[in-house]
């Protein structure tokens, strides 16, 4: 109330000094406007708040805070495409050797070895079947005595026979040789009594060596194998000479018979 008293003091004091010329002292006012005691009225209930005002401009930037203490650590992530393949590195040291592996399979049998042949042969003392005792002559057809033996292994053969038997069928080998000492001797193997004419040997000289060949034929079990004098001619005359001059020692007729595989 006494802020309005004081107001009104000054208007009215303007309106006097510029209309009607009053002058007046404003130290004598600025006193009589504070030694106006005026009582302040009551405070009246506060009024309806205002609208909000706009939003002002935004400030400046502050200063940076402190850093804050570290997260937790995030889940894994997928796994990236695989990277290019690096250079080959220096080869290590030899590792120790691994244990021994499991046993393999049983092979196939391989093929058999030679399970049938002999050897036998004569010398210039032995005696010749259909001959005189001689020991060196053999006649016509007659046929060579074998005296001894150095392999035999299924075949058959007895010592002292001029027949040497065959046990299992198969494919032979069989080579013989003779040194007669008489020109144009003929000699050839004979098969159970059949006489064999193309593996026969022909003695075209003065016996001055041994006569030998060799071939291969189809044998069966029980045939029976000679080595005979096929000429017409006369007696066969082994050569009790042949390699040496010691009788008794020199072999003079031979026959081998080996069994090389079966009948395909």
């Amino acid at each position: 109330m006494k802020r309005c008293f004081v107001f009104l003091f000054f208007i009215c004091a303007f309106i006097l000094h510029n209309h009607i010329g009053y002058s007046f002292d404003e130290s004598l006012m600025q006193e009589q406007a504070s030694s106006c005691k005026c009582e302040r009225p009551p405070q009246g209930p506060p009024g309806p708040t205002g609208s909000t005002g706009s939003t002002g401009s935004t400030g400046s930037t502050g200063s940076t805070g402190s850093t804050g203490s570290t997260g937790s650590t995030g889940s894994t992530g997928s796994t990236g495409s695989t990277g290019q393949q690096g250079l080959t590195g220096q080869q290590g040291d030899t590792g120790d050797p691994g244990p021994t592996g499991q046993q393999g399979p049983t092979g196939q049998q391989g093929a058999g070895g030679l399970d049938a042949y002999a050897t036998v042969f004569t010398r210039a003392s032995s005696m010749a079947t259909g001959g005189a005792e001689t020991g060196s002559e053999i006649s016509p057809s007659g046929a060579i005595v074998w005296q001894a033996a150095s392999e035999i292994n299924g075949i058959g053969f007895t010592m002292g026979d001029d027949i040497i038997t065959i046990l299992s069928d198969g494919i032979y080998l069989i080579m013989y040789g003779v040194s007669a000492m008489d020109m144009g001797s003929e000699i050839a193997l004979r098969i159970d009594s059949i006489t064999i004419p193309i593996v026969s040997l022909y003695d075209i000289g003065a016996g001055e060596q041994m006569l030998t060949t060799s071939f291969i034929l189809q044998l069966f079990n029980g045939n029976e194998l000679e080595v005979i004098n096929n000429a017409d001619m006369g007696d066969l005359d082994l050569n009790a000479d042949a390699g040496g001059g010691s009788t008794n020692v020199n072999v003079t007729a031979f026959l081998t018979v080996i069994r090389l595989s079966d009948i395909p």
